[in-house]
């Protein structure tokens, strides 16, 4: 628990730096960057002022359902028996995207385009 000023900007500035290691050291661990900005919010619902909880809350990532294959790997005996052409179908997962990302604002936009098109060729059917 934060008991005054000089502990609260001490766990600002710890968690601005767990966050910025996950921005910039670990990308690919999006949860945990994720677990860190809750954990943030949380603290500056508390003990900060609106402005500080808005610039934090605006660091929320997007959740995005998405879709890729899953490979079935058999060993050399299994491999014998299966067709080899065999596939383990799809797996939808989460992701997230960060708004201060500034690679994943390409696909975002791109993303964003796809359904527009998907959508208006639904009302044009």
């Amino acid at each position: 628990e934060i008991e005054n000023a000089g502990s609260y900007k001490n766990s600002k500035a710890v968690y601005q730096e767990a966050y910025n290691y996950f921005k910039t050291e670990e990308p690919e661990l999006k949860e945990e960057r994720l677990m860190i900005l809750e954990s943030w919010i949380a603290m500056e619902k508390e003990h900060g002022t609106e402005s500080s909880y808005s610039d934090v809350k605006a660091k929320m990532p997007k959740r995005v359902k998405k879709r890729r294959k899953i490979k079935i790997i058999y060993d050399e005996q299994q491999e014998e028996e299966q067709n080899k052409e065999d596939e383990g179908g799809w797996e939808e997962f989460y992701d997230y995207i960060f708004p201060d990302d500034e690679s994943q604002k390409r696909n975002l936009k791109i993303l964003e385009m796809a359904h527009k098109w998907k959508q208006q060729a639904k009302t044009e059917s």
